[in-house]
């Protein structure tokens, strides 16, 4: 079966379109993501009319609960070593009573010597001002001013510059069609993104230029808003670190480079993993390259580890936790939620939101919302869930990988793009197709092969993690990056 990623991959090498430029920038960078999710949406596994009606509906109560968190004040940054660009997602815990970025925070909590600050996107709290960080800034402004220049790309890009689009991937969306049988708007998606990067590039500039970090740290170096960031350190000649935040499979495209990275292209100068499992799969999608890949770790995970060594197992309130994936998946999830609990009467389920889906689970999940015997977790840490259920399901997620770490038994659940996760049928993971084959495997033995997976995967002996060790892996990799 030919996979998104791969349609992406040879248009890229039909029509050399990392060769094509707009006012020195190389906008297909800009245009390939949203290029996978629209050809990812019009494919067959997620072309049903349920879900474009309730994704209009979620795309516009989402729209509304974003402009509420726009900062009308101008925001005035501070000089600072290293600078932190978060994502939209709500990767937040509660430390010390305050909202903790479970990837950036880490500088602050264990490093005194370097100061840090964090560009905050919304999350699903709106934009989070209770924050560990003592310098954390809203971005929603510029997140928002992404977006209406993708509305307003006409105004923004020249005559001479519209054409030269249009004459250039106008082919490349015949060819799709021609080729794949699928009908998207590439001119379009183009036109916008350009007017993004020539737009956003500045705005992202003026930022850097005024906290004048040593390095930058990126959550998502491929997310159009922090592609901005990577574009203009690049022109500054900052160095710019991507941290791991989920999972990565051999089709992640946003780890798929060109096979010639020029030295201006937005692409990450190190990347910090997990470890050596997924060095090995970012390496062997890109042989042609030199990557700089560090082993870093998790250190969330690795802390939550280390603070439930000598605690009690806490009761199974739950026999599943579920953990989505994001709203193309959320009709999946209540049809199969339903089923749980027609075939059984008596477990009861918990549904942990994916930190996308944080500001609109309520439409996406109103067939399940109120059903007796489902609960939703909202903020709770995926850990906390976990810590009380029997059983985890999902399709593909990094949380397959956490609930692994944390000895629970893990179930893929075969909907589209499990194929991304089969890595772990070597580790005797159990894979479904539906309800009833859940059930059955139930009443096997559980052979899951919990230590060698944490071996493979993160470089990880319980027994040789303590806290020193990850005080230590935190500070030695900043002094590493700032220049003193």
């Amino acid at each position: 079966m030919v996979q998104t990623t791969d349609i992406v991959i040879d248009i890229e090498k039909q029509f050399d379109l990392f060769d094509f430029k707009i006012r020195g920038f190389n906008v297909w960078w800009m245009s390939r993501l949203k290029t996978f999710e629209v050809l990812e949406f019009s494919r067959k596994v997620f072309n049903n009319d349920s879900y474009k009606k309730s994704s209009k509906l979620v795309s516009k109560l989402s729209y509304f609960k974003f402009i509420k968190n726009i900062n009308i004040i101008p925001q005035k940054f501070n000089k600072t070593d290293i600078l932190c660009i978060s994502n939209t997602n709500l990767r937040r815990d509660c430390v010390d009573g305050k909202y903790f970025d479970i990837i950036f925070d880490y500088i602050g909590k264990y490093d005194d010597k370097h100061s840090y600050a964090v560009l905050n996107t919304l999350s699903g709290r709106g934009f989070i001002k209770n924050y560990y960080s003592n310098q954390c800034y809203n971005m929603s402004n510029i997140a928002l001013y992404i977006n209406l220049c993708r509305k307003m790309y006409k105004f923004i890009l020249k005559k001479e510059e519209v054409k030269l689009i249009v004459n250039k991937f106008m082919p490349v969306q015949r060819y799709i069609y021609d080729k794949y049988s699928l009908n998207i708007n590439l001119v379009e998606i183009v036109l916008q993104n350009t007017a993004v990067i020539i737009k956003g590039y500045k705005k992202a500039l003026k930022i850097i230029k005024s906290i004048q970090p040593s390095v930058i740290y990126v959550e998502c170096a491929y997310s159009p808003t922090h592609l901005l960031f990577v574009y203009a350190a690049k022109t500054l000649g900052i160095n710019v670190v991507e941290f791991q935040h989920g999972m990565i499979s051999e089709e992640h495209l946003g780890y798929r480079y060109n096979k010639k990275i020029d030295i201006n292209d937005p692409v990450p100068d190190y990347l910090c993993v997990f470890g050596s499992h997924f060095k090995r799969i970012i390496s062997g999608m890109n042989i042609e390259n030199e990557l700089k890949i560090i082993e870093y770790g998790y250190p969330y995970l690795f802390e939550k580890i280390i603070d439930n060594k000598n605690m009690q197992k806490k009761n199974n309130k739950y026999d599943f936790v579920i953990t989505t994936q994001g709203e193309l998946y959320a009709n999946y999830w209540c049809e199969f939620v339903k089923k749980l609990l027609e075939y059984d009467e008596n477990i009861n389920i918990l549904v942990k939101i994916h930190p996308n889906e944080v500001m609109n689970y309520k439409e996406l999940y109103g067939q399940i919302l109120n059903l007796d015997r489902v609960e939703f977790s909202i903020f709770e840490s995926v850990y906390e869930c976990l810590s009380i259920s029997k059983i985890h399901l999902s399709c593909y997620s990094t949380c397959h990988y956490e609930a692994l770490i944390y000895d629970v038994p893990t179930f893929v659940v075969k909907f589209p793009g499990w194929w991304y996760i089969d890595c772990l049928i070597e580790y005797k993971v159990p894979f479904v197709s539906n309800v009833g084959e859940l059930f059955n495997r139930l009443k096997c033995k559980n052979d899951i092969m919990f230590k060698e997976f944490k071996k493979d995967f993160f470089n990880l002996k319980n027994e040789d993690l303590n806290i020193e060790v990850l005080k230590n892996r935190i500070k030695e990799t900043n002094d590493f990056f700032v220049k003193e």
